[in-house]
């Protein structure tokens, strides 16, 4: 089919469904939430091009179903937009602007998705989000030096369940700057700075030294190589400062983080991704009595995955991917390990339309046991266009996660 142009621009679909079942879909201590759920996703999206300026608008609405509660069932919207301007070979400027009205599923807390516990909440937790970042590159694709400085900003808003204590403004700022040494081998140092603003603490939680807004900087350094010519790894290295207002009782953090990743490919349709990482997350447990405020400074998590992609034949296609989370609290002393295996197989029918089948085990065991879960579960899924290229193309608003991969800082 040929492509669909509207004016100068590429138009395309997005268009995804997924029939599904888990054995706990709520993530309960007792397991017994058996649901059957349907997800669907619809949208579309522009993307044009022309005389060194990239552009595009994409818009995706995400609803999820619940068959054994209907309050749990929500509908959730993401607007993209973004461009780019190279000036010339050497300096290239990024933008984008995102805006999401969002629901969490409820569940246990989850601090690297920046979920709370919401097990006794009537209704899922509510927000909305708008994001825009810009991202500025000195140098060629492959010159022996490159500059990268990137800033974004970032309004959360809560509304619904009380949460408006979690509301915060987040400045991002980075800067990166890599030297490729050999034809293999490029060496890097950069810095990230991130001021978290809470704008609806509880004053009274404020006057008793609990203050949660913080100003993180990380400083690090690290390299991406070849190997072999089917092995590529990349490694970052530095300190990570956490530190709360002068007024505030919380405890400062400086501690190292890294993020190791391996990527092996043995063969052209055969590649293997792994990786280990440090990372400090913001917390999401909250006192509900008197004076509300973050019932922890922090989480640490620490981070081992594995992933194996495989392409069979032109048509079947199939990833398995595992993970185990080390996640420690403080100052609440709680350390939960979480862990999961999530595998699929899906096979393009034609150019139009590929069906999947999927499966998924997941488990939390924590110190107190009341946040234990185990939940395991099956799906099948359809997704439209896929060989056609179709599917969501927006890149991340705020490039300044970028500087430092597969860690979320928001």
């Amino acid at each position: 089919a040929p492509p669909l142009f509207v004016g100068p621009m590429l138009a395309y679909p997005l268009a995804t469904a997924n029939f599904g079942y888990s054995s706990n879909a709520l993530q309960t201590p007792d397991g017994n939430q058996v649901s059957w759920i349907v997800t669907g996703a619809l949208g579309a999206g522009l993307q044009g091009e022309r005389r060194g300026h990239f552009y595009g608008l994409e818009y995706e609405g995400i609803f999820s179903g619940y068959s054994e509660s209907s309050d749990d069932s929500f509908f959730n919207s993401r607007v993209s937009a973004y461009g780019g301007h190279a000036f010339n070979l050497r300096n290239n400027v990024d933008f984008g602007v995102e805006y999401l009205d969002w629901k969490d599923p409820r569940s246990q807390d989850d601090p690297t998705q920046n979920r709370r516990n919401t097990l006794f909440a009537t209704e899922p937790d509510q927000w909305h989000s708008t994001r825009i970042g810009a991202n500025y590159v000195y140098g060629a694709p492959d010159a022996r030096g490159r500059l990268e400085c990137a800033a974004c900003q970032t309004w959360l808003r809560f509304d619904n369940n009380g949460q408006e204590l979690r509301d915060r403004d987040v400045l991002d700022l980075g800067a990166s700057l890599a030297a490729r040494v050999s034809p293999k081998t490029d060496l890097l140092v950069g810095i990230t700075y991130t001021d978290f603003d809470y704008i609806n603490q509880d004053p009274r939680a404020v006057a008793e030294g609990l203050d949660i807004s913080s100003i993180e900087t990380r400083y690090y350094a690290g390299a991406e190589w070849d190997i072999t010519p089917k092995t590529a790894t990349s490694l970052q290295v530095g300190l990570l400062n956490k530190d709360f207002d002068d007024n505030s009782s919380r405890s400062d953090y400086s501690r190292p983080f890294w993020v190791l990743d391996l990527e092996w490919s043995p063969r052209g349709r055969t590649n293997l991704l792994g990786g280990y990482s440090r990372y400090l997350y913001e917390s999401v447990a909250y006192y509900p009595e008197l004076v509300k405020t973050s019932l922890d400074d922090y989480v640490e998590v620490e981070s081992l995955h594995a992933a194996w992609d495989e392409q069979w034949s032109p048509r079947l296609f199939s990833n398995i991917t595992g993970y185990v989370n080390d996640e420690n609290y403080t100052p609440g002393n709680r350390s939960d390990d979480v862990y999961g295996v999530f595998g699929n197989v899906t096979y393009h029918v034609n150019r139009w339309l590929g069906v999947g089948v999927n499966a998924y085990y997941r488990q939390r065991d924590s110190s107190e046991r009341v946040f234990d879960y185990e939940d395991k579960g099956v799906g099948l899924t359809l997704n439209l266009g896929g060989l056609l290229g179709w599917g969501a193309k927006a890149p991340p608003a705020c490039n300044v996660r970028r500087l430092i991969p597969n860690v979320r800082i928001y």
